[in-house]
């Protein structure tokens, strides 16, 4: 038909068949640019389409996750971990919500720290055992567990920490350890509030080494001394209960040589021990407490 056009028009057959070629390659460019924008946007439609139903699976998955975690907290409310009957439900639960074990597993630790207090530890230490003890309240023996994880963190191998020694106790390890006497003491026992009564005895007494007399005494593991008597009292007898004066727990047995007559650790020791503490946590101005009159800051 072009030919016949063509010789109808009078053209030559050359000059035809460069119109030809030069109107085909536009065409053939113009059909392969459709067919490319066609393919494009098939191709982006696609990738919307599935991005839109990844989200649609993310959110899924996030709620899932939501659900499972408000079950941890659930079963986790009233006790660090959940009774055989609340771990079958959470078993089923994460199996239903097709939750794998790692994640199911990292979901109850957060729940667990949030709840209970975490137990965070530079030195690689576990201080499950000490977060449990407090949770019952059991002083005494959260007290001696304390002494472990300290020794334990300090490579000590249960020998008593020094003043050179206390000072490779990370920062981490000193919040871990406050945070929980403090969470189950209520703010009365940890070495927050020990610091608390050290910058009321600095408020007291200028002297240092009287200064570190007067703080034990007023923790309350010291008496009033009097003539033939120290005022230093056997382990046995300091106070393990909430009744006990602020500041009272945890104790520094880790530092004594010897428990059996009397607890006394060292002024050398408690002045590192407190410097390392103001090193390790802020105390603010405000948060100084009102000493207990009960147990005086002046020894006699």
């Amino acid at each position: 038909m072009l030919e016949e056009l063509a010789e109808n028009l009078g053209l030559p057959k050359s000059e035809a068949e460069l119109i030809y070629k030069h109107y085909y390659k536009d065409y053939n460019e113009d059909i392969k640019l459709k067919s490319e924008q066609q393919l494009a946007k098939a191709s982006q439609e696609a990738e919307s389409k599935a991005k839109a139903e990844r989200q649609k699976q993310a959110q899924q998955a996030q709620e899932w996750r939501d659900q499972y975690r408000s079950l941890c907290r659930e079963a986790m409310t009233s006790n660090i971990y959940p009774s055989e009957y609340d771990q079958g439900r959470l078993d089923q639960a994460r199996r239903l919500r097709n939750i794998s074990v790692d994640e199911a597993i990292s979901i109850e630790v957060e729940v667990r720290d949030e709840l209970h207090g975490g137990i965070q530890s530079a030195a690689g230490v576990d201080y499950s055992r000490l977060r449990n003890l407090l949770h019952q309240q059991a002083w005494q023996e959260a007290d001696m567990e304390t002494e472990a994880v300290i020794l334990k963190a300090l490579d000590r191998d249960m020998q008593p920490a020094t003043a050179a020694t206390v000072q490779r106790l990370s920062a981490v390890d000193v919040a871990t350890i406050d945070g929980l006497w403090s969470r189950y003491s209520s703010g009365r026992f940890g070495f927050k509030a020990q610091q608390q009564v050290y910058r009321a005895q600095q408020q007291i007494q200028q002297d240092d080494r009287q200064r570190l007399l007067d703080f034990q005494q007023a923790l309350g593991w010291r008496e009033a001394p009097s003539l033939l008597y120290q005022g230093y009292r056997p382990y046995h007898d300091l106070n393990f209960s909430l009744e006990a004066p602020q500041g009272h727990l945890p104790t520094w047995r880790w530092s004594c040589p010897s428990l059996s007559d009397r607890y006394k650790p060292s002024l050398e020791v408690i002045a590192a021990v407190i410097q390392h503490l103001n090193g390790c946590m802020l105390l603010e101005a405000a948060a100084t407490p009102a000493l207990d009159p009960a147990f005086p800051t002046q020894l006699a």
